[in-house]
């Protein structure tokens, strides 16, 4: 039975990890934005030399950060556009998703680091 779930590890492993690694790599580049130079300079500095190079205080300045601009987007979703709307609810989305993968990547490699 432990084989079979491990094999079944393997094989869920192998096709969500491209996945993630768009989402750890790609979608950070589509938040880049003029209004945000705070946040896209943390972004810069993920996508080029890996999440794990934010220091803890960074990291943690970033996840407030990505927080911040959500909850303003949210707020304001109602006076927007029916396009509008759906451009600001991909932009939450793809938050979402930049902070989940990021954290994913500097825990993984934190605890590898630690072994």
């Amino acid at each position: 039975m432990e084989n079979r779930i491990t094999k079944l590890e393997a094989a869920i492993e192998l096709k969500v990890n491209p996945l993630w690694q768009v989402v750890i790599s790609e979608i950070p580049k589509l938040l880049i934005s003029p209004h945000t130079p705070v946040l896209d300079g943390y972004v810069r500095k993920g996508i080029k030399s890996g999440w794990k190079s934010l220091e803890d205080a960074e990291f943690t300045h970033l996840e407030e950060l990505i927080d911040q601009e959500i909850v303003a987007i949210s707020l304001c979703l109602s006076s927007l556009s029916q396009k509008d709307r759906g451009i600001a609810k991909g932009r939450i989305t793809a938050l979402a998703l930049m902070k989940a993968g990021a954290g994913i990547d500097r825990g993984i490699k934190k605890e590898i680091d630690q072994c």
